[in-house]
């Protein structure tokens, strides 16, 4: 298959006569077919050359300086989408002029001064005003990450309700009242209310679980080292008697090493901490049996109050009916009469 070659014309510079001088000087080339990369230079360029001379416009005001500025990014925010090479030019065309008027005015010329201070005057209060600013989407999500954070740390702050002050009132439930369900996850109680189950709880109910892996890990890799430090004891006693301790002095004869010179066992520290690692491990085992005890006293009294619940509902739809039998009753007796 052919494949077809686009050819883009030469970029052409268009030249405009400067007033302040009399002379001619080249301008920024303007591309005859839109190309973003020549077109975006060129108009950064002239975006900050006309940035540049309002600030250096002598005997104005503050405001009427912020508001030329002002001017000049509207209208630069307006056309940055522009794409059609007529429009483009005439966009640059207006902003070579508008530099040239700029110059002269810098330079001291009062015509062109009072020029700029009409256009100012006559330019809608829009144009005028600070142009908002978009942030990219993702500095977006984090403006508003940091906007509510703020807002949520300014509140008050309001107590949670905890899962032991259950069962809730009838009134604060929005349908049947439901029994939760208690089951093992990684050997810790949980306790479920409805599904799908909570990404936090989910992450927390991991956490624990790796947590208590290392622990275990750890207390195996403990053990693997309690019968090296076996043997290095062995190693002790075996070599002790041939030891002896460092030479007196004044020539005296070295002493055997005593019970109170022998240094500590190799085993003691590595039992201290397989004490340590079991002694957490069984903490918290205690604190998951302790913790199941609340959660299933939670359930039997969530069970309870559902099976009252329903008896009373029983209860008060059977007086309804009651009701409503009644009143056909009396209806089909009177009608009788």
């Amino acid at each position: 298959m052919w494949s077809r070659r686009v050819y883009v014309p030469r970029i052409q510079k268009l030249k405009l006569d400067r007033e302040s001088n009399g002379t001619s000087k080249p301008q920024a080339p303007i591309p005859a077919t839109y190309l973003p990369s020549a077109h975006r230079v060129a108009a950064i360029a002239l975006c900050r050359a006309l940035l540049s001379q309002c600030r250096a416009l002598p005997a104005l005001e503050a405001e009427q300086r912020s508001a030329l500025q002002n001017i000049v990014r509207n209208r630069f925010k307006q056309a940055r989408y522009e794409q059609s090479t007529a429009r483009l030019k005439h966009h640059f065309e207006t902003g070579y002029h508008a530099i040239d008027r700029l110059d002269a005015a810098v330079a001291g010329d009062d015509t062109s001064r009072s020029y700029i201070l009409s256009a100012l005057e006559q330019a809608p209060d829009k144009l005028k005003r600070e142009p908002r600013t978009i942030l990219p989407k993702k500095l977006r999500q984090e403006q508003e990450k940091r906007q509510k954070a703020a807002a949520r740390a300014s509140e008050p702050a309001t107590p949670k309700p905890s899962i032991f002050d259950r069962p809730l009132p009838k009134e604060q439930l929005s349908g049947r009242r439901h029994v939760p369900v208690l089951f093992n996850a990684q050997k810790m109680p949980v306790l479920r209310f409805k599904k799908p189950q909570p990404e936090n709880l989910s992450g927390y109910i991991a956490h624990r679980a790796r947590k208590t892996q290392r622990r275990h890990n750890t207390r195996h890799r403990i053990e693997d080292e309690l019968e090296i430090a076996k043997a290095e004891d062995e190693w002790d006693r075996i070599i002790a008697p041939h030891l002896s301790a460092k030479p007196q002095q004044n020539d005296q004869p070295s002493r055997k090493l005593k019970k109170e010179d022998a240094e500590p066992r190799w085993d003691q520290a590595v039992r201290l901490a397989k004490k340590e690692i079991s002694d957490k491990l069984g903490a918290e085992k205690e604190r998951n049996r302790e913790m199941r005890d609340k959660m299933q006293a939670i359930i039997d009294r969530e069970r309870e109050l559902r099976e009252k619940e329903k008896a009373d509902s029983l209860k008060e739809k059977k007086e309804a009916w009651r009701t409503r039998i009644k009143a056909k009753k009396r209806e089909s007796a009177q009608s009788q009469s």
